[in-house]
């Protein structure tokens, strides 16, 4: 007897169609609990943030030697996190100058 692709295919789709259903008979799906979900976020996106904070420093440690002119107002590490980004720019936007 051959084996034909079409009876392969067939199989194949049988097989996924099983272990489809065992899948979801052993992972049932619950309901999220908003709550505790945003505060696990919160919490490990401030992981994230802190795990961040000395690549970006390591990446930024550099000499910059410019000519002549005005010098750079914000430092490099402080300029390339997104968390002091955004303190900053409301502090300029407050009183006129970096902090």
């Amino acid at each position: 007897m051959m084996i034909r692709s079409e009876d392969i295919r067939d199989r194949v789709k049988d097989i996924d169609e099983y272990l489809l259903k065992k899948y979801k008979e052993s992972n049932k799906i619950e309901k999220r609990d908003w709550g505790t979900y945003e505060q696990q976020l919160m919490k490990r996106v401030k992981g994230a943030i802190r795990n961040l904070e000395p690549l970006i420093n390591e990446a930024t440690n550099i000499e910059i030697h410019r000519g002549p002119g005005r010098p750079q107002s914000l430092i490099l590490n402080r300029a390339y996190n997104p968390i002091n980004q955004g303190i900053d720019w409301k502090k300029q936007q407050k009183y006129g100058f970096n902090a």
